[in-house]
């Protein structure tokens, strides 16, 4: 087990979990298995050990623990919840943080979906929610990668090395399912290109398919869209991307506005978004 919960809770919330424990049987299954999972992966910390104490010894609670630790498909999904949870704080709360409580938000991420993966392998098993566990991986693998900024001319070897890795766990991931992946899969190949990397020979296809299936993260979008836009290098084809994607977008950046306008010859607006 990790020891890294001690940096990633504070007292009212450890209090709170205690307090949860202490009334698990009334908790609902999900709160049931993240508390699970936390007391786990968690439990080597001295604040975590009176978890062993704060669960009712009750039948059907004493069920509960006999299925969380033989089922692995429940103890995935509290896995997944609690692993997706640190990236949440990690998001929130990453401009507070110093360089090393970031890295270890995103670490223990990934070592808590890690965990449960080498358990499914080693005995054998299918994950339900395997796509969805990869796709967490690849994406915190990416994040981790962007709190490595380059010194001069140099890029960090780990920053690399969490790019490599990020690439490497989006493959695992059926993008029929999740179609999400496109999204990751881009981000991954643009801080690629930040590190003096040549696009690689799909991204044309994998931008399109973000662009295509994925919504939200409306400044990604546009970074892609215009990425996409330099690739085909055909106004009449990338019009209504760049205006829909970029121009159009509200929570977008000036300078993506101004790049989209450029990509369309249109200087009048090129003009306007850089003044």
């Amino acid at each position: 087990m990790l020891s890294g919960g001690r940096n990633l809770f504070d007292l009212d919330e450890i209090q709170q979990l205690i307090n949860n424990l202490k009334s698990f049987s009334r908790q609902t299954d999900r709160e049931q298995t993240k508390l699970l999972a936390m007391w786990e992966f968690f439990g080597d910390d001295t604040k975590f050990q009176i978890f062993t104490f704060g669960i009712e010894p009750k039948e059907k609670v004493c069920e509960k623990l006999v299925n969380y630790f033989q089922n692995i498909s429940v103890k995935s999904e509290a896995y997944l919840s609690l692993a997706k949870e640190l990236i949440e704080k990690y998001e929130k709360n990453k401009s507070k943080l110093s360089h090393r409580e970031k890295r270890r938000y995103l670490e223990d991420a990934i070592d808590v979906l890690q965990k449960i993966v080498q358990e499914a392998e080693k005995k054998k098993m299918q994950l339900p929610n395997e796509d969805e566990i990869c796709l967490t991986i690849a994406r915190a693998y990416l994040l981790r990668s962007k709190i490595y900024r380059p010194k001069g001319m140099t890029i960090p070897e780990r920053k690399k090395e969490a790019l490599r890795k990020a690439l490497e766990w989006v493959e695992k991931v059926n993008f029929q399912i999740l179609t999400e992946a496109y999204l990751v899969k881009s981000e991954i190949y643009l801080e690629l290109e930040r590190t003096g990397k040549s696009l690689p020979k799909d991204a044309e296809t994998v931008f399109e398919k973000a662009l295509n299936n994925c919504s939200g993260h409306p400044d990604i979008i546009a970074q892609i869209a215009v990425h996409w836009a330099e690739l085909k290098n055909d106004a009449n084809i990338t019009k209504e991307i760049l205006e829909t994607k970029v121009l159009n977008q509200k929570n977008v950046r000036s300078l993506k506005k101004a790049k989209a306008a450029f990509l369309l010859g249109d200087d009048n607006e090129t003009k306007q978004h850089l003044n």
